[in-house]
């Protein structure tokens, strides 16, 4: 079946709930200090032209409130059209190549702006293309920095903030015959910018940790406008860009990531449990499954990737709740029947719930596409349609209640539509560790004392 339209979802994800927290302001911010934009696009352009001699035309990369191709370039990537209306950034900077960005944060410096570092638009507020505070900023698109080079020999990749995961997934699996992965988020048009810098989860977390913890290195600009690899930047910098939210300590124009290893074949399953009848037996053996798979979900087997989704589905006319379960195993059909069977054999899972595939594949289907499209797919950057949504997130630590349960159930068919999703972590993603050690994502405030960074605790 086709996927269904992108529709409102609010999600409960076992997940930080600042990792989301995406393209924030570099450190540059300021007043502007120009009276008009037509002074300050000059400016900026002369600005560019002495910073970038390489460029040859800087107009190609500045453009102002007015300037004809300001408001399609500003609206390309604005996925959440809550906000298509609010953003008037005084700058709307399209560098091609790492010096023309490097350039364009200079100038913001040069210029009291302060930055919004933007890959893909797809984050839920907004941030990467409006200021909350102060109408003195500019949005820095880096959609054309999208190159992804695979070294399949040494499993690495170098990628630019712009490519998208879906360009990421195929240029790994068409280097290396199908051998290499990489574990990241199952949406294709999101871009490797933000998901990155936000942490990144996906159905091969528990075997291979969050995307940021598969960063070797990187390329930042910073507030002056230097290009920063890893040696240069130090490990407390490179520690924070993996997780600390895009464009909060600079602008990422490039990553290397470690590749990893997939089998030819992997397995998924999605079953359905459908809640005809509220309050009776039927309810209680739905929330009693959904006890038994908050119990396990997180201590199966590192391969084994098992979430749950509470949706509703219309009876009649009336919706009705509809629990869905969806997994990945990095093996086939006989090792899934056999895991499921003895960790949550409550979900009875039978062969012929199982679809065996290669891994480039599953990211379709995880996706939606279920009927074995090309995996050309996965380059169409317009697969997720634009659209009005509101999308929360929370870290659960303990298992939630039967009661809370029943209401979550009964909040969903109030709420005429949308999710509620919960990606089970463990394995690789351990929540003992994730607040206060270094594993993937920074706590919430971090000081340099000594050149190390020192949680608030």
């Amino acid at each position: 079946m086709e996927p269904k339209p992108w529709r409102p979802r609010l999600l409960l994800h076992d997940l930080l709930l600042f990792l989301h927290v995406s393209l924030l302001a570099c450190p540059c911010s300021a007043r502007r200090r120009d009276g008009s934009t037509g002074v300050l696009r000059e400016s900026f352009l002369r600005c560019v032209a002495r910073r970038s001699p390489a460029t040859a035309d800087p107009s190609r990369l500045v453009h102002a409130p007015g300037d004809a191709l300001y408001p399609p370039l500003l609206n390309s990537t604005i996925q959440n059209l809550r906000f298509a209306s609010a953003s008037s950034p005084a700058l709307l900077l399209t560098p091609a190549t790492v010096d023309e960005a490097r350039a364009c944060v200079a100038c913001c410096r040069d210029h009291s702006l302060s930055v919004r570092a933007r890959s893909g638009g797809h984050d839920y507020e907004g941030l990467s293309y409006r200021s909350l505070s102060s109408p003195n900023f500019a949005v820095l698109d880096v959609a054309a920095l999208r190159s992804v080079r695979v070294n399949a020999a040494r499993r690495v990749a170098r990628v630019e903030p712009g490519a998208t995961l879906g360009e990421l997934y195929y240029a790994a699996a068409a280097a290396s015959g199908g051998r290499l992965g990489f574990p990241a988020g199952i949406c294709p048009t999101v871009c490797v910018g933000g998901h990155l810098s936000g942490g990144g989860f996906g159905p091969m977390m528990r075997k291979h940790g969050l995307a940021a913890d598969n960063v070797v290195d990187a390329e930042v600009v910073d507030a002056e406008g230097k290009v920063l690899d890893r040696a240069a930047m130090g490990e407390g910098l490179f520690w924070a860009i993996r997780g600390g939210g895009g464009g909060s300590f600079g602008v990422v124009v490039s990553w290397m990531v470690n590749l990893v290893p997939v089998p030819a074949v992997v397995s998924v399953f999605t079953v359905h449990r459908l809640l005809l009848r509220r309050g009776g037996d039927d309810e209680r053996d739905l929330l009693r499954l959904l006890a038994r798979w908050q119990a396990v979900a997180h201590a199966l087997p590192d391969e084994l990737f098992v979430k749950a989704a509470m949706e509703t589905k219309a009876i009649s006319s009336i919706l009705r709740p509809l629990v869905v379960f969806k997994s990945l195993l990095l093996g086939n059909c006989s090792d899934m029947v056999t895991q499921m069977d003895h960790h949550l054999p409550e979900l009875g899972i039978k062969t012929s719930d199982c679809r065996e595939m290669d891994w480039l594949q599953s990211m379709l289907y995880f996706y939606g596409y279920t009927n074995g499209q090309s995996p050309e797919v996965l380059l169409d950057r317009t697969l997720q349609p634009k659209d009005y949504y509101k999308i929360k997130l929370d870290y659960l630590t303990s298992p939630i209640p039967a009661a809370g349960l029943t209401k979550l159930l009964t909040k969903i068919v109030e709420e005429k539509g949308g999710s509620i999703d919960i990606d089970p972590q463990g394995g690789e993603v351990d929540p003992e560790q994730l607040f206060w050690s270094e594993q993937s994502i920074p706590p919430l405030f971090v000081d340099k004392r000594d050149d190390e960074l020192v949680s608030d605790s």
